[in-house]
């Protein structure tokens, strides 16, 4: 994800999002119920916004400002995250990814024989 606040921060979205990842095997998906817009992309974002989603773009200049990071209002959040985390349980998928493990192998000794010939 981002969701973008306003737009796509509804609960079927979400619903629609992890039933997709479920269906294309995903094993975890990382959520964020917002999204982040730098200088220069949130005027081409807002330029979008403006064709697309009449009146969105008043709403997020009002709400976020120069905010880098655009969060979906908390009580949103709340509701999104319960609908998130509740479907990521039934489809067996994980919420954050898991660390790469390494494995740790045993160094071999190198043993001499009674001949004195290696033996590993």
């Amino acid at each position: 994800m981002p969701i973008l606040p306003f737009v796509s921060d509804t609960k079927e979205n979400i619903a629609a999002i992890v039933e997709q990842a479920k269906e294309s095997g995903a094993s975890y998906i990382l959520p964020m119920f917002g999204v982040t817009l730098r200088k220069g992309s949130r005027e081409y974002f807002y330029q979008i916004l403006d064709k697309r989603f009449t009146g969105i773009k008043e709403k997020y200049q009002s709400r976020f400002g120069e905010q880098y990071e655009c969060f979906s209002p908390n009580y949103r959040i709340r509701i999104l995250t319960d609908i998130f985390e509740e479907l990521c349980v039934k489809f067996g998928i994980a919420g954050r990814m898991r660390f790469y493990q390494p494995k740790t192998y045993q160094q071999q000794s190198i043993l001499f024989t009674n001949d004195n010939s290696l033996k590993i």
